[in-house]
């Protein structure tokens, strides 16, 4: 099924595939019809023709070979590295699964997806396609939530693990360190974005609540934590109320105008978050639906640092603001942070740029929303890559 994809992807898929996104956009989310296929239908078909014009590229290396060796012919032959298990995350339930499904398998390996079950409604959708449609020599799915230890076994060769939870992080690190099997992790942490004196307030303000708006801040995207100048403060927020009010509306939760929470398990941890002794202000109303997992995005400002909002991050409808007064000190301070996943800097500034640059330790450097893209382990990183 995924090799006749890689050559042309019919129309069958693409229904399908439409079929999955909107049981993922009306039953787990509530995506819009045109935020599912911009995060999660469009980038596997764009994987899958990638796949399919450099495909010839990764099978064999021609070398170069010296001049009195003309007559021979020097060559690379990758090989598969086996059997693949893909764990993937409930925020994205489809394309952290598939899109590394299509060059694993283009690679020649075998493949074992396990899906974020807790969305719960598309998990089935996929196990149904995965069943009817892929042929089981080279791709199987868990079709129902089971312990990892009786995933994880001495018979998988490679782990890529899309999850962002904590626990199934740390299980699958331990579980592959016992059985020795090599993983590759998708970077955790924190975003964080930070606001300079000298940038422009107002289009920092749209590029971070736009990351809170799409699928209710549930996506690898969102900012967790962002700085700001005491004296700029009160302009941020300002423009971020203004932001909210014209991405959702006046009334989002009750119009439906909002996207959903994974599950009634993410509202209460929310609530609980919101309502801990984090010693912050609360810069906008708290107003959610239970019953249909819709929460308006929530600004809470300068909490103290050992709070739980800091400590535990909530990768949700809570934006952390923080204000500061040296920008020096508080550069040192994230020079010795290695935990930060990406980080956004806004400035009008160009040294100051290029002196972030070299200063922070992150995967993912963005300056004024601009910056690098996610790294696939199973790409060869060629100069034929079109």
């Amino acid at each position: 099924f995924f090799f006749l994809m890689i050559r042309r992807p019919p129309r069958s898929t693409q229904s399908r595939s439409s079929a999955a996104s909107d049981v993922y956009k009306r039953q787990d989310l509530g995506f819009g019809e045109d935020e599912i296929l911009i995060r999660e239908i469009n980038p596997l078909f764009d994987e899958l023709r990638y796949v399919s014009r450099n495909l010839k590229y990764w099978t064999v290396q021609t070398l170069d070979v010296p001049l009195h060796m003309m007559w021979l012919r020097s060559v690379i032959q990758y090989k598969p590295l086996g059997i693949v298990l893909i764990i993937g995350n409930p925020e994205e339930p489809i394309s952290s699964l598939i899109q590394f499904a299509i060059t694993a398998i283009a690679a020649g390996n075998k493949v074992i997806l396990y899906p974020g079950f807790s969305a719960e409604n598309t998990s089935k959708v996929l196990v149904q396609i995965v069943k009817q449609h892929c042929d089981s020599k080279y791709i199987t799915i868990i079709d129902q939530p089971v312990d990892l230890e009786q995933v994880i076994n001495p018979s998988i060769d490679f782990i890529v693990n899309a999850s962002s939870q904590f626990t199934i992080i740390e299980s699958v690190k331990k579980l592959a360190a016992q059985h020795r099997i090599q993983i590759h992790q998708m970077p955790r942490g924190l975003n964080i974005a930070l606001i300079d004196d000298q940038a422009d307030i107002e289009e920092a303000a749209r590029y971070i609540i736009r990351t809170e708006v799409i699928n209710a801040g549930q996506n690898d995207e969102a900012i967790d934590l962002v700085y700001v100048p005491s004296h700029k403060y009160d302009d941020f927020i300002i423009s971020s109320k203004i932001q909210f009010f014209n991405s959702l509306g006046k009334e989002p939760v009750t119009e439906n105008q909002i996207s959903k929470l994974v599950s009634k398990k993410r509202i209460e941890k929310f609530m609980e978050m919101i309502n801990s002794d984090h010693g912050g202000v609360i810069e906008t109303k708290v107003r959610f639906n239970n019953a249909t997992r819709r929460v308006e995005p929530v600004i809470i400002g300068n909490p103290k640092k050992d709070s739980v909002l800091l400590l535990n991050a909530f990768r949700g409808p809570i934006l952390i603001v923080m204000s500061y007064d040296s920008r020096q000190d508080l550069i040192a301070e994230l020079q010795a942070d290695f935990s930060i996943k990406t980080f956004l800097y806004f400035s009008q500034n160009t040294q100051r740029t290029f002196e972030i640059v070299n200063k922070i330790h992150s995967n993912r450097i963005l300056i004024n929303g601009s910056g690098s893209a996610m790294f696939n382990p199973f790409v060869l990183q060629t100069n034929k890559q079109n």
